[in-house]
């Protein structure tokens, strides 16, 4: 009779001893939170893009899906960055449009003080002519490097730079007028696969999370920086 209280006693011991350590287990492996079906936990862009929708930067293209594979278009990208600086849109209410294209009262509502600020810190210069803004046009991957790198010199942010050992065998495809924004991204804020920096193929939402969640915080609270604009038409972006 002892020999079998001795049992029991052990055995609600180990069974007790075990739930602890199965409880503690559940705690230590709580998997991560997935909001949107089409960027899970394993994805490459997940940090990233809960990162900045944690911040409020971006809400995804439906509640429960992001688009990271999706071509980023011009008036996302402007939309984003001026949600990164917490642009004060009520400056831009009666603002007259800064592009052609661009009309409040037919398109671009939700849009417009965010164009509107692109437009007068030099974030954009529009394209063509510059008196277009075109946008639904989708970004290049050497386009958003240079808006990132307008935006960096308006707030006068330092960037990392680019990495000397980082060899870009593609160099000879990048425009003139991005070679500059190029230096400044990669290889921190822009990945360089395989030595390809691929500046002509349509940059994507889950790169543009990558690039808003690495790059350095800032708040809208200055009025000066450098607008000027280059006459070659090539830099209009």
């Amino acid at each position: 009779m002892h020999k079998k209280l001795i049992l029991l006693l052990a055995t609600v011991t180990a069974l007790l001893l075990l739930l602890c350590f199965s409880a503690a287990a559940w705690t230590d492996d709580d998997p991560p939170e997935v909001v949107f079906t089409d960027v899970p936990a394993d994805h490459w862009a997940y940090k990233y893009v809960m990162d900045i929708f944690e911040r409020g930067i971006t809400n995804g293209i439906t509640a429960t899906t992001f688009g990271p594979e999706d071509p980023l278009t011009r008036v996302q990208f402007v939309t984003f960055l001026g949600r990164l600086t917490e642009v004060d849109l009520s400056k831009y209410v009666d603002a007259p449009p800064p592009f052609r294209d661009i009309n409040p009262a037919a398109n671009m509502t939700w849009a417009y003080g965010y164009i509107c600020w692109a437009a007068e810190t030099g974030v954009t210069t529009g394209t063509g002519d510059g008196t277009i803004f075109d946008p639904q046009g989708k970004l290049t991957r050497e386009q958003m490097a240079v808006m990132v790198k307008r935006f960096a010199d308006y707030y006068d942010i330092e960037l990392a730079g680019r990495d000397e050992g980082v060899y870009i065998a593609d160099w000879s495809d990048i425009s003139s007028w991005a070679e500059e924004g190029i230096v400044a991204m990669t290889p921190v804020y822009m990945n360089v696969k395989n030595r390809l920096f691929r500046p002509k193929d349509d940059a994507t939402r889950g790169e543009m999370a990558q690039v808003l969640s690495l790059f350095p915080v800032h708040d809208d609270d200055t009025d000066t920086g450098d607008d000027d604009d280059d006459d070659d038409d090539d830099d209009k972006i």
